[in-house]
């Protein structure tokens, strides 16, 4: 069997990769006889978002429906120009790390470039026996207005599936009656549904209350890294050549400024503060040129994160490290973020923080105390318990796949 998956690869996102990186490996392991690969999609009105072009500077002019100019994207990527001439040096550096990372993805032969959803489908159409849409937000209609291609909407000649697809806070009832019929006909036409979050199950049921559908972890929560082991050795060296000493603690951050001084200010000089992905002034050490598997890896050298990154977050409890989530999107009673849920649903309450403007000296204590005491003793044992658990969520999937080739058996 023939099974592709559909997913944000080529985003410059770490956490998109990985975890298509960690699907297609679990997959591969568990059904050595099938054949799987990543469909690799490339519409340029999805890529180009993220090219350090002219283009990207003013806001991504290339949409998928027109033309759009970003005003208040162009003003705050001019301003960090600004403010951080090395900005674009970083951005390209980062760029190329990216791609030098598509090599441990299992590609497919074909590049499929069509912009239009429907040209995509027929070029597709007949080449998998199962296509899998997922993980990760693919399933965003305010970030890839519909007809979005990760709905699978449409015959693609193959048996349809998702796996921890997550809307984010999307709500449907926020869409017009010929969008949302475009939803239910998609959703219906899936053989499998699995969704990351409870804020997708929300639009799942309210479109379609007659579907069965199931929770699935995020496929990083069941990464390898055991085979990754030559990566964080690679890390460890820049680190090292960067001035890094591991005899002293090392925090990880993934965040903004306000976080940089929050830690700052809480450890001083007593450790050595590591920053990937975005620049942060009160890091040691900035890492622009880390490429997937190495950032995967590289929570694993440091005794704590500081994160406002859902896959910054699941990285380091993969790698059994501490970290504090600020957690700075909206929710509501019915719909909780991903970092809230994921706290919830892992017993970690303790792990998250709802983000503010500004930190006041009773927050500096109060956070302080807690980054001290993970610090020196983390719960090693209960991160290790809880990402166990919530690696059974994919076994749904497994048996799935299973009894497709028990029916073509027999």
């Amino acid at each position: 069997m023939k099974i592709g998956i559909l997913t944000f690869h080529r985003s410059i996102n770490y956490g998109a990769v990985t975890q298509c990186y960690a699907l297609a490996t679990r997959l591969q392991k568990d059904f050595p006889e099938d054949t799987v690969e990543v469909i690799d999609y490339v519409p340029s009105w999805r890529v180009n978002a993220y090219k350090p072009t002219i283009n990207f500077l003013c806001g991504n002019l290339r949409k998928r429906n027109g033309f759009v100019l970003n005003t208040k994207i162009v003003v705050k990527r001019m301003c960090e120009l600004f403010t951080h001439p090395a900005h674009y040096m970083w951005l390209r550096t980062r760029y190329n790390a990216f791609l030098r990372s598509m090599k441990i993805l299992p590609l497919s032969k074909t590049q499929y470039r069509q912009n239009d959803p429907e040209q995509f489908r027929q070029a597709v159409k007949g080449e998998y026996d199962l296509v899998i849409a997922g993980s990760d937000c693919v399933w965003e209609w305010t970030t890839i207005p519909l007809p979005s291609p990760y709905y699978l909407c449409g015959d693609f000649g193959a048996l349809k599936a998702s796996f921890a697809a997550s809307a984010g806070t999307d709500d449907y009832n926020l869409l017009g009656a010929e969008q949302q019929e475009q939803l239910r006909n998609a959703l219906r036409d899936f053989s499998y549904i699995g969704v990351r979050d409870t804020a997708t199950e929300y639009n799942v049921r309210g479109l379609c209350p007659e579907l069965t559908f199931v929770h699935n972890c995020d496929p990083t929560t069941f990464l390898d890294l055991s085979s990754l082991q030559e990566y964080q050795e690679r890390v460890k060296d820049k680190m090292t050549a960067a001035g890094i000493d591991f005899e002293k603690p090392v925090v990880c951050i993934m965040g903004n400024e306000k976080l940089g001084k929050l830690v700052r200010d809480i450890f001083h000089d007593e450790v050595q503060l590591v920053g990937v992905y975005i620049p942060n002034t009160y890091c040691d050490v900035f890492l622009p040129d880390l490429e997937v598997p190495e950032w995967a890896t590289i929570f694993g050298l440091c005794r704590l994160t500081i994160t406002t990154f859902f896959h910054g977050t699941m990285l380091s409890l993969v790698n059994h490290t501490p970290v504090l989530s600020f957690d700075y999107l909206p929710e509501t009673d019915l719909q909780h973020t991903k970092l809230h849920e994921l706290y919830d649903r892992l017993g970690l309450s303790e792990f998250y923080e709802r983000g503010k403007r500004s930190f006041n000296a009773e927050d500096t204590i109060r956070i302080g105390e807690k980054a001290r005491r993970f610090l020196e003793t983390p719960p090693t044992e209960k991160i290790v318990d809880a990402l166990a658990k919530e690696a059974q969520h994919y076994d749904s999937l497994k048996d799935f796949i299973q009894s497709i080739h028990s029916q073509r058996a027999n």
